[in-house]
């Protein structure tokens, strides 16, 4: 049988981006709240921001995409019950905020009143009427999937360590 040993190129380079991007998207969202209003540096971040979560949001269903279309290296054969769960819940999960965390930060932002900017070069229209307290209802759950995708992503490394020291399996090569 001729096991697939790496994931496709197109889903490590997109796997690399994502990883990168939310690193770097969840770090600039903690940073920019704590900015005083005032400061004329916030506008800039949070366009920032924005334009960055549209392209989570492209890479993410691009990602799932391939991902079902495309052969990958399955787990090992014998991780045990609760390590397979583990690893198929996070990954699961994992997927789900990557379209969830984009898609709460759009339509927070829409219907608080603005359009989603991208890179300024251009803004996407608003699609939805005002609505603040469904905004600020988004806001909420859109900082919550930033706590819950820094847990998994948490998880997803620990697993990834615990079978490399304790199995001295090196899963990360099937991702480079």
């Amino acid at each position: 049988m001729n096991l697939i040993e790496k994931y496709p190129l197109p889903m490590r380079v997109i796997h690399w981006l994502l990883a990168g991007l939310v690193f770097g998207m969840l770090f600039l969202g903690w940073y920019m709240n704590d900015l005083d209003d005032a400061n004329p540096a916030k506008l800039g971040f949070f366009t920032l921001h924005q334009s960055l979560g549209v392209c989570v949001f492209v890479l993410a269903i691009t990602r799932i995409f391939v991902k079902f279309r495309a052969a990958h290296p399955p787990l090992p054969s014998d991780l045990s019950m609760w390590d397979r769960r583990m690893a198929q819940g996070t990954h699961f999960f994992l997927y789900l905020i990557l379209v969830l965390m984009p898609l709460t930060g759009i339509l927070m932002t829409v219907l608080s009143g603005y359009s989603v900017p991208f890179f300024n070069f251009f803004e996407f229209p608003r699609f939805l009427n005002e609505n603040q307290g469904a905004g600020k209802l988004l806001t909420r759950a859109h900082e919550f999937l930033a706590y819950a995708i820094a847990t998994l992503v948490v998880l997803h490394l620990g697993g990834i360590l615990k079978e490399f020291v304790l199995h001295k399996r090196n899963l990360l090569k099937r991702m480079i």
